[in-house]
């Protein structure tokens, strides 16, 4: 299987725009103005639609996929000082001829948004059967409904390969080659806190199309706010990340994926001779 997030280049996308689509909808912008093109949108088994072949809403309060676009629309306008993407589109695609049953495609759907930090985000999910590979479109909202946090999920790429090789385990799925295994390894373990090189970073990123962790920590540093080691290590917990001492520097970690990368690779600011100065 392949999972993929879908992003937009040019503009944040719109959550609306994108239940319409994978639900399959006519109608015009506003939620209350579509219309189905199925029979009864809240019929488990979507009738007379080519595209769609079942439609799930999690965690809206609501089986209705319109009024929880609606109820999602308001969550996300509470996030009035994000200026990142609200909405996260994960598309799940299976090679030709693997159809399993939708409770079990409910599940990876499930475990997928766990292991993304969406288990408790709103979302919308559509299974669409109009092409050779079975896929499940997921529209996510990102904003947190308990705290209206926009939450952006750290190296997802990476996240969803891992998830792609355990659900194909799990479920005896076929195996698809994902291509960016052996690159990833000089990267899932740095015991030692050894240096890595900006060359072999670039190289990295080049050929697997991922973020490093070191890019990643140097972006996320630009907004932090701290003026001791207490305040800096909150601040890297909201981003699900740990600093700590190793040998005689700092190395920064994901500690769920086993993932570290020295300090001052990724900000001179953050060695630790210039932290002990500040």
């Amino acid at each position: 299987m392949v999972a993929k997030r879908i992003e937009r280049e040019k503009a944040t996308s719109n959550m609306a725009r994108l239940a319409r689509y994978i639900m399959d909808i006519r109608g015009g912008v506003l939620p209350r103005d579509w219309k189905l093109i199925c029979d009864y949108i809240l019929d488990k088994d979507v009738q007379h639609s080519r595209k769609v072949a079942a439609i799930r809403v999690t965690n809206c309060y609501t089986d209705d996929p319109v009024m929880a676009t609606e109820f999602i629309l308001k969550t996300q306008n509470q996030n009035k000082r994000s200026k990142a993407d609200k909405t996260y589109h994960l598309v799940l695609s299976f090679p030709i001829g693997e159809r399993s049953e939708r409770e079990i495609l409910y599940e990876i759907e499930d475990k997928f948004c766990l292991a993304l930090g969406y288990n408790k985000h709103q979302r919308i999910s559509a299974v669409h059967q109009d092409t050779d590979n079975l896929h499940v479109h997921i529209a996510i909202n990102k904003i947190n409904p308990e705290n209206f946090r926009n939450h952006e999920p750290f190296f997802d790429k990476r996240t969803l390969m891992k998830m792609c090789r355990q659900i194909e385990q799990e479920y005896g799925l076929i195996n698809t080659p994902h291509g960016f295994d052996d690159e990833a390894k000089q990267y899932s373990k740095d015991k030692k806190g050894d240096n890595i090189k900006r060359s072999k970073i670039k190289n990295f990123e080049d050929k697997t199309g991922m973020q490093s962790l070191a890019t990643y920590v140097g972006n996320i540093i630009k907004e932090f706010h701290y003026s001791d080691w207490p305040e800096l290590h909150k601040n890297f917990a909201k981003h699900g990340l740990v600093i700590k001492k190793r040998g005689n520097g700092l190395v920064i970690g994901a500690t769920n994926l086993d993932l570290w990368v020295k300090a001052s690779s990724c900000n001179r600011a953050l060695s630790l001779s210039t932290l002990e100065k500040n």
